[in-house]
C-alpha cells in the first residue's frame, strides 16, 4: 500500500491494517431513497433506527423471519430457506411516518447490526472538535492519520461517518463502490471498494483518482488478478462553512 499526497508528500509512513472484521454498518436513509446492507444469511441480525423506533416492516413476506421487539423498537430479522445468497428488498417505517427502502444483500458472515440514520435527525458535526483535530497536527501528518483512521474503520474526532454504498462508473475493467464517507470540519475522507471485473490483470495507480479537491489518495493494493479487490482512500476538501 502506499499514499500519495498533492504537492505535498514525497515519502510517507506505512500504515498498519487491522485484520478485517464485521462492523455495524450505518446508512443514512432518507424516505423514498433506496440503500443497500449486507446482513448475514445464516445468523440473525438486528435492524435499528438510530434515535427512533421502527414502527413496521413488509415487502419481504416469505423471504425472511421478522422478529420485533416492541419495548425497544427493534427488528431482528433473518433470511429464510432459500433465501440465505439471494438479494431482496423490503419497506421500514418509522414511528414518525418515514419509510425507508432497504436492499439486504445475505452473505456469509457473522451476525450483523444495520443502524439507520436519519440525516435531520443525526446531530450537526461538532465543527469545533473536528477542526481542532485536523489542525492540533502538522497538515500531512493529519492527512495520514485521517487515511488510517478510515483503514481501521475509526471516526476521527468530531466526524461522523456514513456507510453510502453507491456505484461509481470509472471503467470498464472495474466496479467502482463508495463504501462510506467521513464528514470532519475542513477534511472528509471517502472509503472505496473496486473490483477487477476484467479478464485481465489491471494495474492502480493513485494519480487515477485525482480531481479537484482531492488532497490524498491511498491504494492499498496495485496490482489486482481477475475478480480480486482493493480498498482506495480518498482525502478531500471539506466544506468551507
Amino acid at each position: 500500500m502506499s499514499i500519495r499526497l498533492k504537492k505535498r508528500l514525497t515519502a510517507l509512513l506505512v500504515l498498519l491494517w487491522a485484520s478485517s472484521a464485521s462492523a455495524a454498518q450505518l446508512l443514512e436513509v432518507r424516505d423514498g431513497a433506496v440503500v443497500t446492507a449486507r446482513i448475514s444469511g445464516s445468523e440473525p441480525n438486528r435492524l435499528v433506527i438510530r434515535d427512533g423506533r421502527i414502527h413496521r416492516v413488509w415487502g419481504a413476506e416469505g423471504r425472511v423471519v421478522l422478529k420485533p421487539d416492541s419495548d425497544s423498537g427493534q427488528v431482528y430479522l433473518q433470511p429464510a430457506e432459500g433465501w440465505r445468497t439471494r438479494p431482496f428488498s423490503l419497506f421500514v417505517k418509522d414511528e414518525d411516518g418515514g419509510v425507508y427502502t432497504l436492499v439486504l444483500m445475505p452473505t456469509d458472515m457473522p451476525s450483523e447490526t444495520v443502524t439507520l440514520i436519519r440525516p435531520e435527525r443525526t446531530r450537526v458535526v461538532d465543527r469545533r472538535k473536528a477542526v481542532a483535530w485536523e489542525t492540533g497536527q502538522p497538515y500531512e501528518l493529519t492527512l495520514l492519520e485521517l487515511v488510517r483512521n478510515m483503514a481501521l474503520n475509526k471516526v476521527p474526532e468530531g466526524y461522523t461517518q456514513a456507510e453510502i454504498g453507491r456505484e461509481i462508473r470509472l471503467w470498464q475493467e472495474a466496479r467502482l463502490v463508495l463504501v462510506s464517507r467521513y464528514t470532519g470540519g475542513r477534511l472528509e475522507g471517502e472509503v472505496y471498494e473496486l473490483t477487477n471485473v476484467d479478464e485481465n490483470k489491471v494495474r492502480l495507480e493513485e494519480q487515477e483518482f485525482y480531481r479537484d479537491g482531492v488532497l490524498a489518495v491511498s491504494v492499498e493494493r496495485h496490482e489486482l488478478a481477475p475478480g480480486e479487490r482493493t480498498r482506495v482512500y480518498l482525502v478531500t476538501r471539506g466544506d468551507e462553512r
